[in-house]
């Protein structure tokens, strides 16, 4: 995969509660945000527990996403399917071509599944 053609890249990470940090591409900037199933609240904007959203002040009480470059980026891949093989699960990345403000489903365009040592 080229990541500049890439609107997005989902990292996804399978066990008791599911989670995932999304990287939309901004040019040649990514950022970073969080998310996970099974009713656990996680912050989009730093992925830690609970909700930092302040409605007075329209803003997340822990900041702005954090943005990545891509040298990064392919270094927090690498380490997403390093750490899920260690522990016996397999390592599930999407990406799709929508950017950020094209995103509508949020269905992946691709999805790789990485089962073997890398």
């Amino acid at each position: 995969m080229r990541m500049e053609k890439a609107g997005w890249i989902c990292l996804l990470s399978k066990g008791n509660c599911d989670s995932w940090q999304t990287y939309w591409n901004l040019g040649n900037r990514w950022e970073v945000t969080y998310g996970a199933t099974a009713g656990l609240e996680i912050c989009p904007s730093c992925g830690r527990v609970g909700s930092h959203y302040e409605i007075e002040t329209d803003a997340y009480s822990c900041g702005f996403p954090e943005t990545v470059n891509k040298k990064e980026l392919e270094k927090r891949i690498l380490a997403h399917i390093r750490k899920r093989l260690q522990i016996g699960e397999s390592a599930e990345i999407q990406w799709g071509r929508e950017r950020k403000s094209e995103a509508g489903s949020g269905k992946a365009a691709w999805v790789r599944h990485y089962k073997g040592a890398v």
